[in-house]
């Protein structure tokens, strides 16, 4: 097949159509076929009113790779920041109803999605996990020696005095 000859199913030339045009957050630049893309809050309006799922999809395609960016700088963790992105639109979703006509849609979101990131450190903090099976070091051992220490005679204390009062029970019942 020669290079500039149409292609057969298409009927047109396939180097002259390009990458497909590139969706940006609150782009009301026109795309290649000369049509304005729509905006975040047109995108919104119209899920709200129509129930239109594809609104939704190009809101979070739109806002995908730079939210997700925000997300893990922000907590410093990708995994989290996969979690928080996901309770983000979540809200979005949820919240659609809240969305107040004439504010602008990336603000909102981006509010929403620092709330969101701000609950998930609360409760990472709340629920903070140590690995048993990492290594550990001789001051964080120390550390933790120091209380157990501190809570352990007396702890231990009243385990072994109510243990000696059931023993003399029994032995007295006997």
């Amino acid at each position: 097949m020669d290079i500039d000859q149409p292609h057969p199913a298409s009927g047109t030339d396939p180097l002259a159509s390009g990458p497909p045009p590139e969706i940006r957050a609150g782009s009301t630049q026109p795309s290649p076929n000369n049509a304005v893309d729509p905006t975040d809050e047109d995108l919104l309006q119209r899920f709200c009113s129509a129930a239109d799922g594809q609104a939704y999809e190009v809101l979070v395609r739109r806002y995908e790779q730079e939210l997700f960016s925000y997300l893990r700088r922000y907590l410093g963790s990708a995994e989290m920041a996969e979690d928080v992105f996901q309770a983000t639109f979540l809200q979005v979703y949820l919240k659609r109803e809240r969305f107040e006509q004439g504010r602008r849609f990336r603000p909102w979101l981006y509010t929403i999605a620092t709330n969101q990131a701000i609950d998930a450190q609360r409760r990472n903090r709340r629920h903070r996990m140590v690995s048993l099976d990492q290594k550990t070091s001789d001051d964080e051992v120390g550390g933790l020696m120091e209380i157990v220490s501190a809570d352990g005679p007396t702890a231990i204390e009243h385990l072994r005095d109510g243990l000696l009062r059931g023993r003399a029970g029994l032995c007295r019942g006997s």
